[in-house]
Protein backbone atom coordinates (compact mmCIF):
# COMPACT_ATOMS: atom_id res chain seq x y z
CA UNK A 1 0.00 0.00 0.00
CA UNK A 2 1.26 3.39 -0.57
CA UNK A 3 1.76 6.43 1.64
CA UNK A 4 -1.25 8.33 0.55
CA UNK A 5 -3.46 5.16 0.52
CA UNK A 6 -2.27 4.39 3.89
CA UNK A 7 -2.39 8.00 4.54
CA UNK A 8 -6.36 7.95 3.45
CA UNK A 9 -6.96 4.35 4.65
CA UNK A 10 -5.93 6.13 8.44
CA UNK A 11 -8.13 9.01 7.96
CA UNK A 12 -11.19 6.83 6.77
CA UNK A 13 -10.73 5.02 10.37
CA UNK A 14 -10.48 7.92 12.27
CA UNK A 15 -14.06 9.77 10.44
CA UNK A 16 -15.62 6.41 10.86
CA UNK A 17 -14.53 6.05 14.87
CA UNK A 18 -15.96 9.42 15.20
CA UNK A 19 -19.60 8.82 13.59
CA UNK A 20 -19.90 5.31 14.55
CA UNK A 21 -17.69 4.06 17.30
CA UNK A 22 -19.32 0.96 17.30
CA UNK A 23 -17.63 -0.02 13.70
CA UNK A 24 -13.83 1.20 14.25
CA UNK A 25 -13.39 -0.26 17.44
CA UNK A 26 -11.89 -3.29 16.22
CA UNK A 27 -9.11 -1.46 14.56
CA UNK A 28 -8.25 0.61 17.46
CA UNK A 29 -7.70 -2.04 20.04
CA UNK A 30 -5.23 -1.13 22.57
CA UNK A 31 -3.91 -3.44 24.61
CA UNK A 32 -3.04 -3.03 28.46
CA UNK A 33 0.57 -2.03 28.98
CA UNK A 34 2.68 -4.24 31.05
CA UNK A 35 2.45 -3.45 34.90
CA UNK A 36 5.82 -3.61 36.11
CA UNK A 37 6.78 -3.70 40.40
CA UNK A 38 10.04 -3.01 41.26
CA UNK A 39 11.10 -3.91 45.42
CA UNK A 40 15.67 -3.06 46.48
CA UNK A 41 16.31 -4.19 49.59
CA UNK A 42 19.89 -4.14 50.33
CA UNK A 43 22.24 -4.31 47.52
CA UNK A 44 19.63 -6.18 45.52
CA UNK A 45 16.17 -5.67 43.65
CA UNK A 46 13.56 -7.38 42.11
CA UNK A 47 11.55 -6.37 39.72
CA UNK A 48 7.92 -8.46 38.26
CA UNK A 49 6.27 -7.79 35.23
CA UNK A 50 2.84 -9.36 34.53
CA UNK A 51 1.74 -8.87 30.40
CA UNK A 52 -2.19 -8.52 31.01
CA UNK A 53 -2.75 -9.56 26.94
CA UNK A 54 -0.35 -13.15 27.39
CA UNK A 55 -0.97 -13.38 30.88
CA UNK A 56 3.14 -13.97 31.01
CA UNK A 57 5.46 -12.94 34.15
CA UNK A 58 8.54 -12.07 34.02
CA UNK A 59 11.07 -11.43 37.05
CA UNK A 60 14.28 -10.29 37.13
CA UNK A 61 16.34 -10.44 40.50
CA UNK A 62 19.58 -8.75 40.50
CA UNK A 63 21.85 -6.86 42.46
CA UNK A 64 21.34 -3.43 42.24
CA UNK A 65 24.32 -2.22 40.32
CA UNK A 66 24.00 -4.68 37.43
CA UNK A 67 27.06 -6.92 38.00
CA UNK A 68 25.35 -10.46 39.05
CA UNK A 69 21.39 -11.69 38.15
CA UNK A 70 19.48 -14.48 39.49
CA UNK A 71 18.53 -17.42 37.16
CA UNK A 72 17.63 -21.24 36.98
CA UNK A 73 18.79 -21.59 40.56
CA UNK A 74 22.30 -19.82 40.41
CA UNK A 75 23.12 -16.35 40.92
CA UNK A 76 25.53 -15.17 38.16
CA UNK A 77 28.15 -12.53 38.22
CA UNK A 78 29.49 -10.21 35.33
CA UNK A 79 32.98 -9.68 34.39
CA UNK A 80 34.29 -9.00 30.69
CA UNK A 81 32.61 -10.97 28.41
CA UNK A 82 36.33 -11.74 26.73
CA UNK A 83 37.94 -12.84 29.85
CA UNK A 84 38.81 -16.82 30.15
CA UNK A 85 36.99 -17.97 33.20
CA UNK A 86 37.59 -21.70 33.48
CA UNK A 87 40.10 -20.95 36.66
CA UNK A 88 37.47 -18.36 38.54
CA UNK A 89 37.68 -19.28 42.36
CA UNK A 90 35.13 -18.00 45.21
CA UNK A 91 34.87 -17.78 48.56
CA UNK A 92 31.99 -17.12 50.36
CA UNK A 93 31.97 -14.79 53.55
CA UNK A 94 35.95 -15.64 53.73
CA UNK A 95 35.58 -19.77 53.83
CA UNK A 96 37.77 -21.91 52.13
CA UNK A 97 38.81 -21.10 48.12
CA UNK A 98 36.27 -23.35 45.90
CA UNK A 99 36.53 -23.99 41.77
CA UNK A 100 33.41 -22.62 40.21
CA UNK A 101 34.05 -25.67 37.75
CA UNK A 102 33.56 -28.10 40.65
CA UNK A 103 29.60 -26.31 40.60
CA UNK A 104 29.43 -27.35 36.95
CA UNK A 105 27.47 -30.86 37.69
CA UNK A 106 25.01 -28.88 40.25
CA UNK A 107 24.61 -25.89 37.78
CA UNK A 108 23.64 -28.72 34.27
CA UNK A 109 21.57 -30.88 36.77
CA UNK A 110 19.93 -27.00 37.51
CA UNK A 111 19.70 -26.12 33.68
CA UNK A 112 21.81 -22.93 34.16
CA UNK A 113 23.02 -21.56 30.35
CA UNK A 114 26.35 -21.89 31.45
CA UNK A 115 27.27 -22.24 27.54
CA UNK A 116 26.91 -18.75 26.45
CA UNK A 117 30.08 -17.34 24.91
CA UNK A 118 31.64 -18.75 21.34
CA UNK A 119 33.26 -22.07 21.20
CA UNK A 120 36.53 -20.69 22.50
CA UNK A 121 35.48 -18.87 25.20
CA UNK A 122 32.17 -20.35 26.86
CA UNK A 123 31.45 -18.67 30.17
CA UNK A 124 30.50 -15.19 28.15
CA UNK A 125 32.35 -13.47 31.10
CA UNK A 126 29.51 -15.26 33.68
CA UNK A 127 31.04 -17.12 36.85
CA UNK A 128 27.88 -19.16 38.18
CA UNK A 129 27.10 -19.78 41.45
CA UNK A 130 24.48 -22.25 42.81
CA UNK A 131 22.25 -20.13 44.76
CA UNK A 132 21.94 -23.07 47.77
CA UNK A 133 25.57 -22.02 48.12
CA UNK A 134 24.52 -18.53 48.44
CA UNK A 135 21.55 -18.11 50.93
CA UNK A 136 22.93 -18.06 54.17
CA UNK A 137 25.81 -15.24 52.16
CA UNK A 138 26.74 -11.72 52.98
CA UNK A 139 29.65 -11.42 50.22
CA UNK A 140 31.39 -13.41 47.94
CA UNK A 141 34.81 -12.50 46.49
CA UNK A 142 35.87 -13.90 43.33
CA UNK A 143 38.90 -13.96 41.48
CA UNK A 144 38.13 -14.17 38.06
CA UNK A 145 41.36 -15.39 36.50
CA UNK A 146 44.87 -16.48 38.19
CA UNK A 147 46.91 -13.10 39.40
CA UNK A 148 44.20 -10.83 38.92
CA UNK A 149 42.87 -8.97 42.13
CA UNK A 150 39.25 -10.99 43.64
CA UNK A 151 36.14 -9.10 42.78
CA UNK A 152 33.51 -8.66 46.11
CA UNK A 153 30.22 -9.04 45.64
CA UNK A 154 27.62 -8.26 48.48
CA UNK A 155 24.24 -10.20 49.25
CA UNK A 156 22.02 -8.26 51.61
CA UNK A 157 18.84 -8.59 50.16
CA UNK A 158 18.91 -11.50 48.24
CA UNK A 159 17.49 -14.16 50.12
CA UNK A 160 14.95 -11.53 51.60
CA UNK A 161 13.90 -10.85 47.83
CA UNK A 162 13.95 -14.15 46.19
CA UNK A 163 11.10 -15.19 48.58
CA UNK A 164 9.30 -12.27 47.78
CA UNK A 165 9.43 -13.01 44.35
CA UNK A 166 8.51 -16.53 44.92
CA UNK A 167 5.97 -15.44 46.67
CA UNK A 168 4.53 -13.09 43.92
CA UNK A 169 4.52 -16.13 41.30
CA UNK A 170 7.96 -15.86 40.18
CA UNK A 171 7.99 -19.97 40.59
CA UNK A 172 8.82 -21.91 38.75
CA UNK A 173 12.53 -20.80 38.38
CA UNK A 174 12.07 -20.51 34.56
CA UNK A 175 10.19 -17.15 35.24
CA UNK A 176 13.16 -15.75 36.42
CA UNK A 177 15.03 -13.82 33.65
CA UNK A 178 18.27 -11.70 32.91
CA UNK A 179 17.08 -8.49 31.11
Amino acid sequence: MTAMRMRSFIMALVVLSLVEPGLAAPVFLHHAKIVRTKQRIGDWEVEISRDPFSERQTCRLRAANHAAFYANGAVAFRFKSRWDLREAVYRVDGAAPRHSRDDLPQLLALKVPIDRGGMDNASGGLVWIPYDRLVEANQVTIQAQPNRKPSDFQFRGLRALHDIAIARGCAPDSRFVER
